[in-house]
C-alpha cells in the first residue's frame, strides 16, 4: 500500500471519525502552531538563528496531514503504531514520535461543541463540568484488557500456593530445556 492509498483510506470517516471537510479545517488550523512548536524546538537546541535554509536537512516520513491522520485514527479505533506503520510503511517509533507531537496540538485545541460556538472541553473536567450544566449522560465505553500477573511474593510470607508455583514453574521449564536439546540435536544430526 502506497502512502497515498493509506492517506485516502484513513481519512474515510469509518476511520479518522471526520468528514473530509472537518478533517481538512482541522490541518489548516493545526499546521500552523505544528510548524511554530517545530521551529521553536529547533530554534532552542541551535540556541542562534537557522544557518540552513528552512526545508533543508533530514525530511519527515510522514508529512503534517498523515502525522495528523496517524493520531486521529490511533485514537478512533485503538490501532497499535505497529498497525498503523504496516500501513504507512514506516516503523513503530516513526508513528509513535507522530503521535507525540500531535496529540498536544489536539488537546491544546480542545474539542468544539456542535451548535455552540466558543465553547470547546480541553480536559475530562470541562466534559463532565459541560455534562452536568447541559444535563447529558456520559456513557464511558472502556475495553479492559486482562494481564495475567504473577502472583507476588513478599520477604514477609510466601503464597498459600507457592508449592504449586514452584512445580509449574518448574515442569515449563523442563519441557523448555527438553525442546531446546532435541532442537539441537535434530541440527547436529540434519548437519553430519
Amino acid at each position: 500500500m502506497t502512502i497515498k492509498e493509506a492517506r485516502a483510506a484513513m481519512s474515510h470517516p469509518a476511520f479518522c471519525g471526520l468528514s473530509r471537510q472537518h478533517l481538512g479545517e482541522l490541518a489548516a488550523e493545526l499546521v500552523p502552531r505544528w510548524v511554530a512548536r517545530c521551529e521553536s524546538g529547533e530554534h532552542g537546541q541551535r540556541e542562534d538563528d537557522r544557518r540552513r535554509e528552512a526545508g533543508a536537512g533530514p525530511k519527515y516520513e510522514l508529512v503534517f496531514i498523515d502525522r495528523h491522520l496517524v493520531i486521529l485514527v490511533h485514537l478512533r479505533t485503538g490501532l497499535t503504531h505497529k498497525a498503523l506503520g504496516v500501513l504507512y510503511e514506516v516503523g513503530s517509533s516513526t508513528i509513535g514520535r507522530a503521535v507525540r507531537e500531535v496529540r498536544p496540538l489536539l488537546a491544546e485545541r480542545g474539542f468544539a461543541v456542535p451548535d455552540r460556538p466558543g465553547i470547546r472541553l480541553r480536559t475530562l473536567e470541562d466534559v463532565f463540568a459541560y455534562a452536568a450544566a447541559e444535563d447529558v449522560t456520559l456513557r464511558i465505553d472502556g475495553m479492559e484488557t486482562q494481564v495475567r500477573r504473577v502472583k507476588t511474593w513478599t520477604a514477609d510470607g510466601l503464597p498459600a500456593d507457592w508449592k504449586q508455583q514452584m512445580n509449574r514453574w518448574d515442569r515449563f521449564h523442563y519441557v523448555r530445556v527438553a525442546v531446546i536439546i532435541t532442537a539441537f540435536t535434530l541440527l547436529v544430526a540434519a548437519l553430519a
